[in-house]
């Protein structure tokens, strides 16, 4: 599925990160972060339906609010992303 209309181009965030490198020995070394990402703004665009297995239409919170055959209730598409990485690896 192609929702390469359904995204927007740009996304503000505000990155934060915390890391340590530690020589283990000559060129190896232990290195470890945290990365926490906060996305600021929606980075989503257009509206969308969603339908169940037996092709009832379900809003958002899952509940089927129309039967098969007719129209489906859109919403506008939201999303925006937030989330907190560990890194650990090895340089050599």
């Amino acid at each position: 599925i192609d929702i390469k209309d359904d995204t927007r181009l740009f996304r503000t965030s505000l990155i934060m990160a915390l890391g340590i490198e530690y020589n283990l020995s000559g060129s190896t070394s232990l290195v470890a972060g945290v990365t926490f990402n906060n996305g600021f703004s929606n980075f989503m665009n257009g509206s969308g339906a969603s339908s169940n297995e037996k092709g009832n239409i379900i809003d958002v919170k899952g509940t089927e609010v129309n039967t098969k055959g007719t129209m489906p209730a859109s919403y506008k598409l939201k999303a925006m992303n937030n989330y907190l990485a560990l890194t650990v690896g090895v340089l050599f």
